[in-house]
């Protein structure tokens, strides 16, 4: 064999070795993180005695799924994990004073992360809004699922979320597009409930009209009498 196949031979040995040898770290970076992972969301041996339970406390779970990512940065599992846990502890109200905001800044924080990988999974976007939610930012959850609407608006999942942000909302606007939602909407209570605003609200809309006819046609009778009166006076 001369010597520049030989040289080529060698070429080909050493990428395919390097090739293989990052495989082998790529596989081993994977395995590392997936055994994070299970051990935080499923945990190890359930029902025998040598039993792990997943991990639910939120700053566990953060430190954790961290360890996990550092492995494997680019798989969405591990801050949507992440997010979903911190924002629990950061909502209960028996979570302590100090641990809370931490707790949301770590919810906002894995919350962003997930939706930066994986933009178009539900509970990404769920986790988004209502950590915005938590954050007294109402008016960005709801732009915010306006937008996911425009880019889903046949997923009656959105429309439920979509619902339940403008009913906490509670202004005039805001109710009036809940009740529009009950088209679309999949929840069987959340429907029952917008059909039964729907009632109230075309209810309430129907007795003020009444009202508002009754007004006018009494300012016309007043109107009219007047009229009739100051006519005799001038006579």
């Amino acid at each position: 064999m001369s010597r520049a196949k030989s040289a080529i031979v060698f070429a080909a040995s050493a990428v395919f070795a390097a090739a293989c040898a990052w495989g082998a770290y790529h596989s081993a970076e994977m395995s590392a993180a997936a055994a994070v992972y299970h051990r935080v969301k499923h945990g190890f041996f359930p029902g025998s005695r040598f039993e792990v339970p997943p991990v639910t406390d939120g700053a566990e779970a953060s430190r954790l799924c961290r360890v996990a990512a550092r492995f494997c940065p680019y798989d969405w599992r591990f801050p949507v994990y992440a997010a979903a846990r911190c924002l629990d502890e950061a909502v209960d109200e028996n979570t302590p004073d100090g641990r809370w905001q931490a707790a949301l800044a770590d919810a906002n924080e894995w919350a962003c992360r997930a939706l930066a990988l994986c933009p178009y999974d539900f509970e990404v976007r769920y986790n988004r809004a209502e950590t915005l939610v938590a954050m007294d930012r109402l008016p960005d959850a709801i732009a915010y699922w306006e937008t996911v609407l425009d880019l889903e608006f046949w997923n009656p999942e959105n429309h439920d979320e979509y619902a339940y942000l403008l009913l906490h909302d509670g202004s005039e606007e805001a109710v009036a597009k809940a009740v529009d939602e009950r088209f679309f909407v999949r929840d069987r209570e959340l429907r029952a409930d917008l059909n039964k605003l729907w009632r109230e609200r075309k209810k309430a809309a129907a007795e003020a009209e009444k009202a508002r006819k009754k007004a006018a046609a009494e300012a016309e009778k007043a109107r009219k009498k007047a009229e009739a009166e100051a006519a005799k006076a001038a006579a």
